[in-house]
């Protein structure tokens, strides 16, 4: 039998590209609502190299920044400070 019909992982270079371009946005985003600006720096060089075009990844940075901004100025409203560790509002990012 040949080594084409034994392999099981049927993913195309495109597929794993747009895995991996989805992965370093979705990390992207994680570092900057943990504001680590050498991260951000590092995933958003990644994201290109997987193919994310440049303003894909201004759009996701500027929007987690601006949900940043919404958990900091909400939890000033109630009192609080905030520090966000594991972001659970990633999805709507």
């Amino acid at each position: 039998m040949s080594k084409w019909l034994e392999t099981t992982d049927v993913r195309t270079k495109g597929d794993v590209f747009a895995s991996e371009r989805r992965s370093s946005l979705e990390a992207l985003a994680t570092a900057v609502l943990g504001e680590d600006e050498a991260e951000i720096a590092r995933l958003s060089a990644q994201a290109r190299e997987f193919g994310a075009r440049p303003n894909n990844i201004r759009i996701v940075v500027a929007s987690a920044r601006q949900l940043l901004a919404d958990i900091k100025a909400a939890a000033a409203e109630n009192g609080k400070t905030t520090q966000v560790k594991e972001p659970a509002a990633l999805a709507a990012v």
